[in-house]
């Protein structure tokens, strides 16, 4: 083991577990617990940049390979973690969408778009 590989062992810390935060860090639309309302809509653009970044994760690719135009079972997204991505738009952009978001919606542009209104849409009451 290398002194990184022991530090990051006795610490806990991955490369993983940094991806993850830095990836929470990518959009910050509030203190977590801020009440929804509270919350500025996060942009087109950081939503896009938001998503490429958790493709990049899942996928395990260069976030420049991906078109967002390009069907996302192109890339062979996986159902697993279509489901997966699904959970962290609810969590991170505090936006309730079905699990199945991802296949109706199948590219980064157009899932960009449908998040952006989504995100615009006044509350339910």
């Amino acid at each position: 083991m290398n002194a990184k590989t022991d530090a990051n062992a006795s610490t806990g810390v991955n490369a993983n577990a940094n991806a993850d935060a830095n990836a929470d860090a990518n959009v910050s639309t509030g203190t977590p617990d801020a009440p929804d309302a509270a919350r500025p809509a996060p942009t087109a653009e950081e939503i896009r940049s938001w998503l490429t970044d958790r493709l990049t994760h899942f996928l395990d690719i260069p976030a420049e390979s991906i078109d967002p135009d390009v069907s996302l079972a192109e890339y062979g997204l996986e159902s697993v973690y279509a489901f997966a991505l699904s959970g962290e738009i609810e969590d991170q952009l505090g936006l309730a969408v079905e699990p199945t978001l991802i296949w109706d919606v199948d590219t980064v542009a157009a899932l960009t778009a449908h998040l952006v209104d989504l995100a615009a849409a006044p509350p339910a009451s």
